[in-house]
């Protein structure tokens, strides 16, 4: 039985899919109130295993409640058109949305999202069960804290760690960043999502113990990486194994 949190503003405008979900014999919640409380309640939505996005919510307000959906390491799934997003300026969303439906995914197609994205429990199982194994064999809390926050990041969270680590406290433009990620000089959607890749990096840094201003924001010319950050990362050898 799978665990789901349907996030909407309207709970009437989610019977259909509430009630198709009941008969795949999965635990559904479907709540308005969560999605303005997310952040005083993620103790509450890691309970779950997947959280499905009404498309009642529009991509405006998901701009401030993702980030704050993605600290409770669940799955998620929106329900609506993927390709409205798809090129304009709210396209790094599609890096942080697990997954999509609509109004007439068919039930087979429902039942292999929910299958796909309902690892989240297994997968912790199996993390707490590797820091365990790993502490027997006698490897640092260092190095361990280093894999957990390494697995988490994204292809782009990644890229933009690894080279504002290679330029040490140098300051990285934002023309370098949209470069090497995009491949292309600036524009305003691509100063979004770096700016969005910075904050979701400063929050998962802080969820392993670091301040939010080990990755500092230089005004008007780009971003650089604390000292502390940096000796960590280079005690686990993230340049060497990235």
């Amino acid at each position: 039985m799978t665990k789901i949190l349907i996030l909407t503003k309207n709970s009437l405008a989610e019977q259909d899919l509430q009630s198709a979900l009941q008969r795949l014999n999965d635990e559904v919640y479907c709540s308005s109130s969560l999605l303005y409380q997310a952040a005083d309640c993620l103790e509450l939505i890691q309970h779950f295993s997947v959280i499905i996005l009404s498309d009642t919510i529009s991509t405006l307000e998901l701009v401030d409640c993702l980030p704050i959906l993605l600290k409770s390491g669940r799955k998620i799934v929106r329900k609506g058109d993927r390709e409205l997003i798809k090129s304009g300026e709210f396209s790094w969303m599609l890096e942080d949305i697990d997954d999509w439906i609509d109004a007439k995914t068919p039930t087979a197609e429902l039942v292999e999202v929910i299958a796909r994205n309902n690892v989240s429990e297994k997968k912790e199982s199996q993390q707490e069960s590797q820091m365990s194994l790993n502490k027997m064999n006698g490897k640092g809390l260092s190095e361990i804290k280093c894999q957990h926050f390494l697995s988490g990041l994204s292809n782009n969270e990644r890229k933009v760690l690894l080279q504002l680590y290679k330029a040490e406290s140098k300051t990285v433009a934002r023309e370098d960043f949209c470069q090497s990620l995009w491949d292309s000089a600036p524009t305003n959607s691509n100063l979004s999502q770096l700016s969005s890749l910075i904050n979701r990096l400063k929050i998962k840094i802080e969820e392993v113990g670091f301040e939010k201003s080990e990755l500092q924001t230089v005004w008007g010319k780009g971003y650089r990486m604390g000292l502390a950050i940096h000796s960590f990362l280079a005690k686990n050898e993230f340049g060497v194994k990235s």
